[in-house]
């Protein structure tokens, strides 16, 4: 039997062990698993995944940004059956399967070629985008006492880039050839250390293992330091769920296409959500989400809001890149299916701030172990808006 480890070990090493098999009948026989003269499934317990969305502005699309095939050595699914879940079950309009470069095992030039390959094969304008990448993956456990992972999406030209290559790229040195290369970079996970580089697009803020932006400071570090960054959901399934595990990213573009969805990912017109497909359209002096703008008087928020569920509550968070300062400005209690709330600041400060906004719906959002989480999560976090006043 090969095994992973226990919780305190490291994450890499795998055990094996000897199991004697049992070769006579058993005392005390448990009920099987599946009743041969029904073929029920015995005690197993069926659930309705939910696929459907809340009726939603043109331009609108969701997509997982971050999930893994077979080709990751730590995770499940072949890549058909990964892109066929995406967009049959899932019902996402797109989708990255970004694999491990290097985690535990390598990624070889074939099985690159194969993600590349798969991404193309099942592409298609206006019906279902696939977003061909991988996932840089670099623990230098002796220098950095965190992941400094990437997700790499690569619109054109492919490139698979490993920090177990020849001469040991750094991250930065990966980034500035992702840069080269016209792709983009978000992060993942907790924390993480940004490069200078221009790649440097979106903040995974949530996903299937965690709702990271619960402790915020890294998020606000960077932000507060003047980055211009969006926000984005990405489930990180490794169980041949993308799109039902946990974490979504919604696009504001001009059409479904790969040009269209890499335009508004660079616009940072998009949000995330724990995993429902909430709709949430945030303006600031009508500039959408994701703009820079400049303001000589008072700044006034707009926010429409759909929920698969009653919406319950909206926070507007508001920083200073000046004062170093960001906390929530603004809450509202809502109540219905569908809200519109506008907020004008009354105390604009000078200098650059950002402002973006959390909205919850009904229910609570849960932590469930092996990245299982379902796609009925209860907040949606827009990207930010950055104003300039002098």
């Amino acid at each position: 039997v090969a095994s992973r480890p226990p919780k305190d070990r490291n994450a890499w090493d795998i055990y094996l062990q000897q199991v004697p098999l049992c070769t006579g009948d058993r005392e005390t026989p448990e009920k099987d698993l599946v009743d041969p003269s029904t073929d029920d499934w015995a005690r197993w317990t069926p659930i309705t995944l939910p696929t459907s969305k809340v009726e939603a502005p043109e331009g609108l699309y969701f997509g997982d940004v971050h999930a893994h095939s077979a080709l990751s050595t730590d995770a499940e699914g072949e890549p058909d059956e990964f892109m066929r879940y995406a967009r049959d079950k899932a019902q996402l309009d797109f989708v990255a399967m970004i694999d491990n470069d290097c985690y535990q095992c390598p990624m070889m030039a074939h099985e690159f070629e194969t993600s590349m390959t798969v991404a193309d094969a099942f592409n298609r304008d206006h019906e279902f985008i696939t977003l061909p990448g991988f996932e840089w993956t670099l623990w230098d456990k002796e220098n950095c006492s965190h992941p400094d992972h990437r997700t790499v999406l690569l619109p054109h030209a492919r490139e698979l880039i490993r920090h177990t290559d020849p001469g040991e790229p750094t991250t930065e040195q990966m980034a500035a050839r992702i840069a080269e290369l016209g792709g983009i970079l978000f992060t993942q996970h907790w924390d993480w250390t940004l490069t200078d580089s221009p790649a440097e697009t979106a903040l995974e803020v949530t996903s299937a293992w965690d709702y990271y932006i619960d402790k915020p400071e890294p998020f606000h570090r960077d932000l507060l330091a003047g980055r211009r960054l969006g926000f984005v959901g990405g489930s990180d399934s490794h169980r041949r769920n993308p799109g039902l595990c946990g974490a979504l990213t919604g696009v504001y573009a001009e059409e479904l296409t790969r040009e269209g969805i890499f335009e508004a990912i660079r616009a940072r017109r998009m949000y995330a959500t724990s995993g429902s497909k909430m709709v949430l359209d945030v303006r600031l002096n009508g500039a959408p989400m994701g703009s820079e703008i400049t303001c000589d008087d008072t700044a006034t928020l707009t926010v429409i809001a759909r929920g698969t569920r009653p919406l319950t509550r909206l926070e507007v968070w508001r920083g200073s890149c000046e004062t170093g300062q960001v906390g929530i400005a603004h809450e509202a209690e809502l109540s219905d299916h569908e809200e519109a709330v506008e907020w004008a600041d009354p105390t604009p400060a000078t200098g650059v701030s950002f402002y973006y906004v959390t909205v919850h719906q009904e229910g609570q959002d849960k932590m469930l172990p092996s990245n299982l989480a379902r796609a009925d999560g209860c907040r949606a976090w827009s990207s930010p808006i950055w104003v300039t006043r002098s």
